[in-house]
């Protein structure tokens, strides 16, 4: 790998679910089955996270919300400031279906384990369901040389 130039891509795992996870409660961040593990070879390499869903937000009121975040190990590396309102819907007492893709780079500057995950909350509502169908999920991680 020290031979190939910064920007090429050095190794790809993927991981993928059907498994739903259900949130019923309001404001607390849960983790998903959405989750793959990459051991960068260098310290200095980007990893480059791409993660899709099915997703559904549910209720019967006025505007029902969700958030979806991503974490790196135990720290937040996307969506940091916690908005709880990536998947809406307002005026509609219902429910709202969506593919969801989060495609970030990310600099984990380490050489160890490294485990991404996607988390989602509900904001207001009854249900934040997160693979509702047989579409599932996938997260794709590549690292890519600095």
């Amino acid at each position: 790998a020290g031979d190939l130039p910064a920007g090429s891509v050095l190794q790809v795992l993927q991981s993928g679910t059907i498994n739903r996870t259900t949130i019923s409660s309001t404001g607390t961040w849960t983790a998903t089955d959405n989750q793959e593990t990459i051991t960068p070879s260098s310290a200095s390499n980007k990893v480059l996270v791409i993660c899709t869903n099915h997703v559904r937000v549910a209720g019967d009121t006025e505007q029902i919300r969700g958030g979806l975040r991503v974490k790196r190990d135990t720290t937040v590396v996307w969506n940091t400031d916690g908005s709880g309102e990536a998947v809406q819907v307002r005026n509609a007492s219902n429910e709202h279906d969506t593919m969801i893709t989060i495609c970030f780079l990310d600099s984990p500057s380490t050489t160890s384990a490294t485990t991404y995950t996607l988390e989602a909350k509900l904001t207001t509502g009854d249900n934040f369901y997160i693979y509702e169908n047989i579409v599932g999920a996938s997260m794709i991680l590549q690292e890519i040389a600095g």
